[in-house]
């Protein structure tokens, strides 16, 4: 139930009213709902602005709030991808009680996420954001060293987006990112669900050519790739995106001919 990923999060030091989980519903009951999965050191909070896009199209938006996000860079570095990736597979369940049909969208580590709870969920659809095969940092490779002699890297955030991010990123957790890379690069021929890949030029965190990779050995036999340019950041729903909102309405361009073909079967686009 959706009540236990509230209680989970309260139980695990949550506090700000924005990080934890949500669960968006239309007043008429919705024929579909959308899972969605934010970023490494982020929170829900940054898949809101498409939840509450989704929301106006009546589906309904379901917020996963990934293990050790929300709390305590401490607490990210006990947790492991697998618990992240039940996580994922637990919200797509849970959708799946309450609407029809059950899509997904996740940025960047959390499209990895996705891709990896695809393997034994089998959902109508997915959106993935700059998604990544590699990170641009050149000691990436070297993480799995690095983890026992540094315990975290630092970064600038500014003020306001602090209670939403961290500024302390455990390289022991970035040790688990690059085995959930792996995971997905063997997972990604078996994966056959409709997708969407927004990768930008722009992305200054991951490779976007290793979006494009993954683009071309995912196993969808419906597939598409939107390829931004410099101006889009990494972070593409963020306030930094100067155009968030042209990426919100190619996700529901997406979504909303995913339900018109579910409506004619015969019908593709």
């Amino acid at each position: 139930m959706f009540k236990d990923f509230i209680d989970l999060a309260h139980r695990e030091g949550v506090t700000h009213e924005e990080n934890f989980p949500f669960w968006l519903e239309p007043e008429k009951p919705a024929r579909a709902s959308v899972v969605l999965v934010h970023g490494f050191s982020a929170t829900p909070r940054e898949m809101r602005p498409l939840g509450e896009a989704l929301l106006e199209h009546g589906y309904a938006a379901l917020g996963v709030r990934l293990p050790g996000h929300g709390t305590s860079p401490e607490d990210l570095s006990t947790r492991s991808y697998r618990e992240w990736v039940a996580t994922v597979k637990a919200a797509l369940n849970i959708a799946a009680t309450r609407t029809p049909r059950v899509y997904a969208a996740g940025i960047s580590t959390g499209a990895l996420a996705l891709l990896a709870a695809s393997r034994e969920f089998t959902h109508d659809g997915m959106v993935l954001m700059a998604p990544f095969l590699r990170l641009h940092h050149p000691l990436a490779p070297f993480v799995w060293l690095l983890r026992h002699l540094l315990p975290y890297e630092t970064r600038q955030i500014e003020a306001e987006l602090t209670p939403f991010y961290y500024a302390r990123r455990p390289l022991k957790a970035i040790h688990q990112l690059m085995q959930l890379i792996a995971e997905v690069r063997r997972l990604l021929p078996q994966l056959d669900s409709p997708a969407l890949v927004l990768a930008s030029e722009g992305d200054k965190t991951a490779d976007h050519r290793s979006a494009i990779r993954l683009f071309e050995r995912l196993g969808s036999s419906e597939k598409k790739l939107e390829l931004f340019g410099e101006e889009v950041p990494h972070t593409m729903l963020g306030d930094d995106n100067p155009r968030r909102n042209e990426v919100i309405q190619v996700c529901l361009e997406f979504f909303l001919t995913r339900e018109k073909n579910a409506a004619n079967p015969g019908q593709q686009g």
